[in-house]
């Protein structure tokens, strides 16, 4: 079935139902837009050849996607005109399928979506105004500007003058706009560490007695405000603090379990958390009672760290992701904004944090890095209704 026939590309989708695949073929020169998985290194054998006949191999445009999110859409325009957005729909028991890359030839990428089983109808297509492509490749001076700043360590020392506090964050704050003017978007700063500690004591996020606790930093928060800053507090969705247990004893039965039994248990550094169920409402409320706390104190934004970076344990038969989801909402119907690092159709956040890094392609075409290309870009997410920005 010809999908997709426009001067300078031509797509032909083919179904393969007893390999239980569906093959997009796509012949021509033009642009093409793929999420690839944040942090980690995959092999692109397959592409290779072609990216290295068509001296693509340092230049380029990809999304950055979460190593717990798979690749739900495609982006493809012919090198002038409207482009096509390819899609697959998540099933209504949260499960999607996959795009991975295939080269049969010098002449040729085969997009090869591997859905178990492939169904036509869980994939949908749109199209997509040229401009889309335009303005993406003009860059990202746009999106505001975000600084981020630790306070206390995991380790427990303290980066701020103590004598100072939280007030020494408005001495920052002066600091950036000198060395960072920004005429029209109001820049974010990002606070973690603010409490016991990076890695210390989730879920607890009291401000830290040490830096003038409560009162000084919504004091601090309100003097950074009016020089134009939007506050945003770290907070991790999926941790608890091993030591925390005993604080907290109504969360015991929020713990992912192993296979046989034992609570879920991650080590980072010299700490100790469990992995928690986010489908468990005493931990989602926990979670809510904190944030909202923040944001009596200045929070405009929260990060729900761990939710699209790092692979969410949920007891058999629960929707992955859902608890997370209702979590957002939850900080949405108190006010706050939501981020969260990557970038993931599935999660309902306000913002993406995205970065790009260096090219890094390994013996055999093996990339390295979120975005391997060196450049993000937007077009898939505004395809998918994306509003925020960060």
């Amino acid at each position: 079935m010809v999908l997709f026939n426009t001067p300078g590309l031509k797509l032909t989708l083919t179904e393969s139902p007893e390999q239980g695949k569906i093959e997009l073929l796509v012949r021509g020169k033009g642009y093409c837009i793929w999420p690839n998985r944040e942090g980690e290194g995959f092999p692109i054998d397959g592409v290779y050849p072609v990216l290295q006949r068509e001296n693509c191999l340092e230049s380029g445009l990809t999304l950055s996607w979460p190593a717990t999110a798979g690749t739900l859409a495609v982006a493809l325009f012919p090198l002038r005109g409207s482009g096509l957005l390819f899609q697959i729909q998540t099933s209504e028991k949260g499960f999607h399928s996959e795009l991975t890359l295939h080269s049969n030839s010098q002449d040729s990428l085969n997009f090869r979506f591997a859905a178990q089983p492939a169904r036509r109808e869980q994939w949908t297509t749109a199209s997509l105004p040229e401009r889309w492509l335009s303005s993406s490749l003009k860059g990202l001076k746009f999106l505001p500007k975000q600084f981020q700043v630790g306070l206390i360590g995991p380790d427990g020392r303290c980066g701020l003058p103590e004598k100072e506090g939280f007030r020494s964050l408005e001495t920052l704050g002066k600091s950036i706009l000198k060395d960072f003017p920004e005429e029209t978007i109001p820049p974010v700063l990002h606070i973690f560490g603010y409490g016991a500690g990076h890695d210390r004591a989730y879920p607890d996020y009291s401000p830290s007695e040490r830096l003038g606790g409560p009162s000084l930093l919504k004091e601090t928060a309100a003097q950074l405000k009016m020089m134009g800053f939007r506050l945003s507090f770290y907070m991790n969705a999926r941790l608890m603090e091993t030591d925390q247990l005993s604080r907290y004893p109504r969360l015991r039965d929020g713990i992912c379990l192993e296979e046989r039994g034992k609570e879920r248990v991650e080590e980072y550094g010299l700490r100790r958390f469990y992995v928690m169920d986010p489908q468990f409402p005493p931990w989602r409320d926990e979670l809510l009672k904190q944030a909202q706390r923040l944001q009596s104190l200045g929070a405009d934004l929260i990060q729900l760290d761990q939710v699209a970076g790092r692979a969410a344990a949920v007891p058999p038969g629960e929707i992955w992701g859902l608890g997370y989801n209702t979590l957002i909402e939850s900080l949405h119907r108190a006010g706050l904004e939501v981020w969260i690092q990557g970038v993931s159709d599935y999660y309902q956040a306000d913002c993406f944090e995205m970065t790009w890094r260096d090219l890094k392609i390994l013996p055999g075409g093996i990339l390295r890095g979120g975005n391997p290309f060196g450049l993000t870009d937007l077009t898939l997410i505004k395809a998918l209704s994306f509003k925020g920005q960060l």
